[in-house]
């Protein structure tokens, strides 16, 4: 049913009446009214299964994404069922792990600046905007190392594709702040859902038709990955490669969802998180040595 420029909208109607029944008792303009509010098969998708059962354990959360999940897997075009899963991970990820929010900035409480008191009172001051130097700094130290992880999984897929259509559900959660990135990660799910030629070279040719390339080396330079290096041993390389993939998908979730414990006081939850963070490092610490 479902193929491009094509929309399918659903409509609801009352429970115990079909639409002959709807326009006896309530009349045409009742009808109509429920067609403009007609939802999309995605939203529907969506309000339904999270509709379907509570949504408390962690357990339950899967059991949803498990449920999305399974209807995207009946969509048979491969242009749109790609686009589907990666819309309703984006809206489990959001209702999974929410962002933190944060408390708006105030003033330090200190001695106000000369000359800016008007009518009695002191405004507020604003922040200066931080110079150029601070914010890359900034970014460097909050998100430089998660990029650079970002850069060495895009090169890995690239070097061995055969771990893309692997990894591919996992992959389809990655949250890539980088533009480029995300770009490079779409297209390389994309080719992979559409079985296209997965050898290296090919891929490339690929990539490169469509304006894009893999990771420049200096990016990931801090650290060099089995799998950074087409070269390597693909035994180990698939091996070290699906820990990176598992340390950037599931490092920001385990970070968002350590939040929402400390904040609930769920010290069992706590520690089963750390543990899990832990276990990804080690394990990637490891593979690294071997």
């Amino acid at each position: 049913m479902l193929k491009p420029a094509h929309s399918l909208k659903i409509v609801r109607l009352p429970a115990g009446l079909d639409p002959d029944d709807l326009i006896k008792q309530r009349g045409a303009a009742a009808l109509e009214a429920l067609l403009g509010e007609a939802s999309s098969l995605i939203d529907t998708l969506w309000d339904h299964e999270r509709e379907a059962l509570p949504l408390v354990t962690p357990e339950d959360k899967a059991g949803l994404k498990a449920r999305l999940m399974a209807h995207v897997e009946l969509i048979a075009d491969p242009d749109i069922k790609p686009l589907y899963r990666r819309e309703l991970m984006e809206r489990f990820s959001d209702f999974a792990y929410p962002k933190r929010e944060t408390a708006p900035w105030r003033p330090p409480v200190g001695r106000p600046r000369p000359g800016a008191r008007r009518g009695g009172k002191w405004p507020e001051p604003t922040p200066p905007p931080p110079s150029p130097e601070t914010a890359r700094r900034l970014r460097k130290a909050t998100g430089g190392s998660r990029e650079a992880l970002a850069a060495a999984v895009l090169a890995g897929l690239v070097n061995f594709p055969q771990a893309i259509a692997r990894h591919a559900e996992a992959l389809s959660r990655a949250r890539l702040f980088d533009p480029d990135h995300a770009r490079l990660l779409d297209a390389l799910l994309d080719c992979a859902e559409l079985r296209e030629s997965l050898e290296n070279e090919a891929l490339v040719t690929t990539l490169a038709s469509k304006g894009l390339s893999p990771p420049d080396p200096a990016e990931y330079a801090r650290i060099r990955f089995a799998f950074t290096n087409a070269g390597a041993p693909p035994e180990v390389a698939l091996e070290v490669l699906e820990t990176a993939i598992l340390m950037l998908v599931e490092g920001p979730e385990l970070e968002a969802a350590l939040h929402i414990a400390t904040e609930q006081f769920d010290f069992e939850e706590q520690g089963r998180l750390r543990n899990r963070k832990e276990e990804l490092e080690q394990r990637l610490k490891a593979q690294m040595r071997d």
